[in-house]
């Protein structure tokens, strides 16, 4: 009699802990945030060759005036007499030997210019870099721009492997290139700086513990978001919904989103970027929409945010963009 009781007692013991862990497993799962990756997406990222996981291992990004024998640029500013001053960029790889793209906007929309001993002018500069070497670049802006009395911002980035996907190799990174944004000076001194769009709120402010920006396609507007998919199938033309996850920045009044599809800017919301009151320690949270290209094929879809983008540079706001996890846009026959 003794020894049934005891055995029914190990058995509700063993059965209750069984209960506790099921229940501990699945809270654990419901609360991944911006902080968390699946245990196999790091499997698969771990898997994947030593060129394919070194995307973020760390680059050096400067842009000056060419040949000035001082620093041409102080906490992000550059004084030039032109928009057409001749530029440099230099580039240093601490990352992995491949391809790498130069993208430069203006203002936060992407031109033309003409780079290295190209002739023509053009919306992106391709090169081969190995590991640990570094590159000048001279860069001319295009002869659109001209000069007035405000200050503009110019954006560079170089970007890492863009001839591959997320869907081809099973893996996402949001250290895969450098992006820095500078101010152009026209004139002595710093001048009013102003874009067309006005910054609206975002739908949502979330008490999240992260700083920077998400894109996927999660559109559960809680205190929480997943990484985006591999890639995400689309219909030719399809009107494409997706959400982003952005700002909590410090002492930071708004921030800009911009993105790009196949290394193009895109509209986001048939505007070239999204401009958003930040509130900080808190996150923003909204959705936009973009144009699926009409031809099939895989598409990598990137995106960078700029704090403070209407704000003069200086000591306080010159810092390397963060940029969001890069996922394929798949779109269907």
């Amino acid at each position: 009699m003794f020894k049934k009781h005891n055995k029914s007692i190990v058995a509700f013991t063993l059965l209750l802990l069984a209960i506790i862990a099921i229940i501990f497993i699945f809270l654990k799962e419901d609360k991944k945030d911006l902080a968390t990756k699946s245990i196999k997406n790091d499997n698969e990222i771990s898997n994947l060759s030593k060129e394919d996981i070194e995307l973020g291992a760390g680059y050096g990004l400067q842009l000056k005036k060419s040949n000035s024998e001082e620093d041409s640029q102080l906490n992000g500013q550059i004084s030039m007499e032109t928009p057409q001053d001749k530029l440099e960029i230099e580039f240093n790889n601490r990352g992995s030997t491949g391809q790498y793209i130069l993208k430069v906007f203006y203002d936060y929309e992407e031109i033309k210019f003409k780079a290295g001993d190209e002739e023509e002018y053009n919306p992106s500069y391709t090169f081969q870099l190995e590991s640990l070497k570094s590159i000048n670049i001279p860069l001319n802006l295009t002869k659109d721009i001209k000069k007035d009395n405000k200050s503009h911002k110019i954006t560079v980035g170089v970007y890492a492997s863009p001839e591959k996907n997320a869907k081809t190799i099973k893996a996402m990174t949001n250290t895969f290139g450098v992006t820095i944004d500078y101010e152009l000076v026209f004139n002595e001194g710093e001048g009013k700086i102003s874009l067309i769009q006005k910054p609206s709120n975002p739908m949502k402010i979330m008490d999240v513990q992260f700083q920077g920006i998400m894109i996927n396609n999660d559109f559960k507007s809680d205190n929480q978001a997943m990484f985006p998919p591999y890639s995400l199938k689309v219909k030719k033309g399809e009107k494409v919904k997706l959400a982003y996850r952005a700002g909590g920045y410090q002492d930071v009044e708004d921030y800009l989103i911009l993105s790009m599809l196949d290394w193009n800017q895109i509209n986001m919301d048939e505007k070239p970027y999204l401009l958003l009151k930040n509130e900080p320690t808190k996150l923003g949270y909204g959705t936009f929409h973009i144009i699926a290209p009409n031809k099939p094929g895989l598409y990598e879809f990137t995106s960078f945010i700029i704090p403070d983008p209407t704000k003069n540079k200086n000591e306080n706001n010159f810092f390397m963009a963060e940029t969001a996890y890069r996922f394929t846009i798949e779109v269907e026959e």
